[in-house]
């Protein structure tokens, strides 16, 4: 999953906060109604559907069909898209992030004062 955002975003910070931050904007997002919480059961990461298959494995019961559902709509959201992305940017061209130098030019001028 990191490599994949990694290979869409192109900057190490942005990867790793993407990478953090996202699940946990999901988990926050699932706390304020039935139907959010519903939508993101759906775009969880694959390691946290992974995680609720595996404790219900564990518990001697099968999983049914939604939570592999839920598993492979988070691989296909989380891993497959960003990479197929990804490896399309790369073949256009420079990083789409560039500009981040600049703005801390521009910070400078503003703040440095």
């Amino acid at each position: 999953m990191a490599f994949a955002l990694a290979l869409l975003l192109r900057n190490t910070a942005l990867t790793i906060t993407v990478f953090v931050a996202a699940p946990v904007a999901m988990g926050a997002l699932s706390q304020f109604g039935e139907l959010l919480e519903k939508i993101t059961a759906w775009l969880r990461s694959p390691g946290a559907s992974l995680q609720t298959i595996l404790s219900t494995q564990k518990d001697g019961q099968t999983p049914d069909a939604t939570l592999w559902g839920q598993f492979t709509v988070g691989i296909i959201l989380w891993i497959v898209i960003p990479l197929a992305i990804g490896l399309w940017g790369r073949r256009l061209g420079p990083p789409v992030f560039t500009s981040l130098p600049h703005l801390t030019q521009v910070a400078r001028l503003f703040f440095m004062r």
